[in-house]
């Protein structure tokens, strides 16, 4: 496909693909294709972690992408809010803010649905360390290093290192 460079007024713009094609059905195709193929992130990109200390491999796991949704929930559910002092009836505020939860969430909210429920659902680890909340789980089997390495890598997986920010100008261009 043939790429078509617009200048307006010193805007560039780069097409590849549709205005050019010389189907423009197949074109279309392609085009839903890949918006399709991209949506499927969550299911095309995944990483194993082992957990290993002193050489030997404790347990191993998948991560993933995790979306912005997924990200906010984490955030809520490291939040303690409180009345707001200025006026009750106003919106609550946010009075403390727990980073060990919120990475715990994080990681939970990464693993892929079978290593969610083998690892941080599992019923014996549970039922011994009397765990209700799965977030509790991540954080009896991994020691804090072991977290913020992990959250980096998935976060990296995310799209969220320095390689894919853009600066300003350049996102709006593109």
């Amino acid at each position: 496909m043939s790429k078509e460079i617009i200048n307006d007024t010193n805007k560039t713009m780069e097409l590849t693909g549709i205005a050019t094609a010389s189907n423009p059905v197949d074109a279309e195709s392609d085009f839903v294709d890949g918006l399709l193929a991209a949506a499927n992130y969550k299911e095309d990109i995944r990483q194993e972690i082992e957990i290993k200390r002193e050489g030997k491999v404790y347990f191993s796991f998948f991560i993933r992408p995790i979306s912005d949704t997924e990200l906010n929930l984490a955030r809520k559910k490291a939040r303690k809010m409180m009345p707001n002092p200025t006026n009750r009836k106003l919106p609550m505020i946010e009075k403390e803010f727990d980073n060990t939860m919120f990475y715990n969430w994080i990681i939970y909210l990464a693993t892929t649905d079978e290593y969610r429920e083998k690892v941080w659902n599992n019923a014996a680890v549970k039922k011994t360390y009397n765990i209700i909340d799965p977030s509790e789980t991540v954080d009896i089997l991994l020691m804090t290093g072991e977290k913020s390495a992990i959250v980096d890598v998935i976060m990296e997986l995310s799209g969220m290192n320095d390689e894919n920010v853009l600066p300003v100008e350049d996102a709006v261009k593109n």
